[in-house]
């Protein structure tokens, strides 16, 4: 996958599901997708627009999906995010 151009705005959503345990090749999803979530950091250029969005990782989430979504950053320049 390239990067995103720095012109663009992008928004993760991250499934942070119980699913997310399942393996794939013996390693869990939920690791190799925060593998992958810091590999696209350490790519994307510092003033790529950055926001994420996670589910799935409150209780009673599938009730009501929409209302168990958790902003965690809005977008913003990647520079900001988590560094």
């Amino acid at each position: 996958m390239a990067p995103a151009s720095a012109a663009d705005d992008v928004m993760i959503v991250y499934d942070a599901s119980g699913s997310m345990w399942a393996q794939v090749d013996g390693e869990n999803k939920i690791v190799i997708a925060r593998e992958v979530m810091a590999d696209l950091l350490d790519t994307w250029p510092q003033d790529t627009k950055l926001g994420l969005i996670a589910y799935g990782h409150r209780p009673g989430f599938r009730t009501g999906l929409f209302a168990k979504l958790q902003v965690f950053q809005h977008v913003g320049e990647v520079g900001g995010f988590g560094r």
